[in-house]
């Protein structure tokens, strides 16, 4: 049994109220990653993302955008199944280990303001709503200076939590209705960064009806922005009750099927 913590909830970019003069951070490297399958350099190039989003763009033009959701993984992030197939990701890491790790240079060179983490969940659908378990659902941000370098981060995380692209349960508030829209979230107060890294924790398995798949995790798309994000009056109550039921402590099931 995994219980992840969960920090930070997911706005719908319908939910967000931008600061208008924010501007995107786009990673420019791949430091490190592991347990790689698909590389986490096709999260930071637009690889499959309906809509660009470039360095220095919008806040609100991100928000807007969409990345693409099917029978492909290869515009994504995702790892090996090191359990086999079928198995449990997070339940099959060697070494006791937790967690993946993806270590990116958002300057390459010098520091940048970022308050936000902007984020598309895994780009392939599994084949149906019950199978599609390798979707990202929690995981840790943590952020250094280029004065701190990249080879470890001791700061405090922030734990981020995606919502599914699609989910087979019968709730329409806890997934993005099959279209792979932009999930922000505010890192809380701005900071100075050059390295950020990414820690995924857990993927869906075993939630929201979803008992195929999980053998892997994986997302599309990262950006970070200057500014935070700001959940619009009532949005937090919205979000409350999509992740309640179970979301945060659960016994992790066995999937019956998988597909990358």
């Amino acid at each position: 049994m995994r219980i992840p913590t969960v920090l930070l909830a997911s706005f719908a970019c319908a939910a967000l109220s931008a600061v208008t003069n924010a501007a995107i951070v786009q990673p420019v490297a791949v430091i490190s990653e592991e347990y790689v399958f698909n590389s986490a350099a096709d999260t930071i190039n637009n690889d499959r993302m309906i809509t660009a989003v470039n360095n220095g763009d919008s806040l609100t033009s991100a928000l807007n955008a969409t990345h693409e959701f099917g029978g492909i993984f290869d515009g994504s992030f995702v790892t090996t199944d090191p359990g086999g197939f079928p198995s449990d990701f997070f339940n099959s890491l060697p070494n006791d280990d937790t967690d993946v790790d993806i270590v990116l240079d958002l300057t390459g060179g010098g520091d940048a303001s970022v308050g936000s983490i902007i984020l598309w969940n895994y780009e392939n659908s599994g084949g149906s709503p019950a199978t599609a378990a390798n979707q990202a659902r929690t995981i840790e941000v943590r952020l250094n200076s280029e004065a701190e370098g990249a080879a470890s981060f001791a700061g405090a995380a922030q734990t981020v939590t995606l919502l599914p692209v699609w989910d087979a349960d019968d709730d329409p508030s806890n997934d993005l209705g099959e279209v792979n829209s932009a999930q922000a979230f505010s890192l809380g107060s701005a900071v100075s960064a050059r390295y950020a890294l990414l820690s995924i924790t857990d993927n869906y398995v075993g939630l929201n009806g979803m008992t195929g798949g999980g053998d892997r995790v994986g997302f599309a798309e990262v950006r970070f922005a200057n500014e935070t994000v700001v959940p619009e009056p009532g949005s937090i109550t919205l979000i409350a009750l999509s992740l309640a039921g179970g979301s945060f402590l659960r016994i992790r099931r066995q999937p019956i099927g998988s597909l990358l």
